[in-house]
């Protein structure tokens, strides 16, 4: 289509401008993370670009996915929506904004919609390995985000006073106690140093592929960030340890977190991969240890994301939160009656 062109690497300025000219300076809004737009546009990711207005894209099998835009007037999101001409999902959509979209000719998606049901079903490999989870990944609704952003105060969090932090303390008491092989966990032992995609990517694939059964189009996920370089705005690290699988697989790495800049005040985490197997907790003490390097970098405020399960939610909680924001995404069919 005429109005598109490639969305790339290069394009970071130019979203990075439009959050500075559309946002508010203590923005947390986790759409607002330029790395997190790489992750969600990985299918075929486009852009439409002009003063007024930026679009960020991704193709799908009868439509497209709109993770993030900027608009000087809703008119504009109307008027791009049409020319598309297909189905558009449009993601990240703020429960107040709900009422003034469906004026526009979206709706809420359905009961019955779920990520699946908007592609192609799974065939062969994917039908074979992934069959055994296929009934619980049918039953998530469409919206990925049903329950919402949990930011944290770093502050307050390393800090670790008060009931809100009651069981995130157990946790991190807990990890350095015996694993059930016997093994320990000795925090001087633990090492954090930052990321290169040169010589690391391929341990930290072994980690998100051999940690759990994930859905697909997880590790294509985590691979958009891991082909990303550290730079002013985007910190990734890799935790080492010397733990007694490393000479099997090749490595001491046990985790790899990423976060981006939002705002000059608050980050968003981006991804954390750990070794599950090897010791309990780790991965709350991945993300309470990711919360100090972003503190020490100037960050105030770390923005988990959003959830699409309770038990994930769940586990956000226990980090404390002050600010909760609640997102949902709003199906466009490709024509409307409701112009304005």
């Amino acid at each position: 289509m005429g109005l598109l062109s490639p969305l790339t690497a290069e394009d970071e300025s130019l979203f990075r401008k439009f959050v500075k000219k559309y946002r508010a300076e203590d923005n947390c809004d986790f759409k607002d993370s330029w790395a997190y737009i790489l992750q969600a546009t990985r299918n075929n990711p486009q852009k439409f670009a002009r003063d007024d207005a930026l679009f960020l894209l991704a193709q799908i099998d009868d439509g497209f996915v709109i993770p993030n835009y900027f608009v000087s007037h809703e008119n504009v999101l109307l008027d791009f929506v049409l020319n598309l001409k297909k189905r558009v999902i449009l993601k990240n959509v703020a429960v107040a904004d709900i009422e003034k979209l469906c004026s526009l000719g979206f709706r809420k998606y359905k009961d019955n919609e779920t990520w699946f049901s908007f592609n192609k079903p799974l065939s062969g490999y994917y039908r074979q390995v992934y069959k055994p989870l296929s009934d619980y990944f049918e039953q998530l609704p469409f919206d990925d985000q049903s329950y919402p952003q949990r930011i944290v105060n770093i502050s307050d969090l390393l800090l670790l006073k008060g009931s809100d932090y009651a069981l995130l303390r157990k946790n991190l008491k807990a990890i350095a106690k015996e694993n059930y092989d016997g093994s320990t966990l000795n925090m001087q032992n633990l090492s954090v140093r930052g990321y290169n995609p040169v010589i690391d990517k391929k341990a930290v694939l072994f980690l998100s592929e051999d940690s759990e059964i994930a859905p697909p189009g997880f590790t294509e996920s985590i691979e958009r960030y891991l082909d990303l370089s550290s730079s002013p705005d985007f910190h990734a690290f890799v935790f080492c340890y010397p733990h007694k699988y490393r000479v099997q697989y090749q490595s001491d790495i046990i985790g790899y977190v990423a976060f981006d800049s939002i705002s000059s005040v608050c980050c968003a985490y981006n991804a954390m991969v750990h070794f599950s197997d090897a010791y309990p907790y780790l991965s709350s003490l991945l993300t309470f240890e990711t919360a100090k390097i972003a503190q020490h970098l100037g960050f105030e405020f770390m923005n988990l994301q959003g959830s699409q399960t309770v038990s994930l939610d769940r586990w956000k909680i226990k980090f404390g939160f002050f600010q909760s924001i609640e997102k949902t995404h709003l199906v466009f069919d490709g024509v409307t009656s409701k112009i304005p």
